[in-house]
């Protein structure tokens, strides 16, 4: 199986256990195939790594 399979955002396989939230893969499949380069994009800024936003998150996360 595919490792990307069980993230859980689309239901992309009959080894997934259907779930009513599924009925939206449709339009969640559109937006992510227009959007994809951009969050790829914003995934790769590492924003957590920002001044205040990692002093929150060392704070939290120790």
């Amino acid at each position: 199986m595919d490792h990307d399979v069980g993230y859980g955002l689309v239901r992309v396989s009959d080894a997934q256990v259907w779930e009513p939230r599924f009925l939206l893969n449709l339009p969640l499949a559109a937006q992510l195939m227009v959007f994809f380069e951009w969050y790829v994009g914003i995934q790769n800024l590492h924003i957590e790594d920002v001044g205040p936003i990692k002093q929150k998150l060392g704070v939290k996360f120790g």
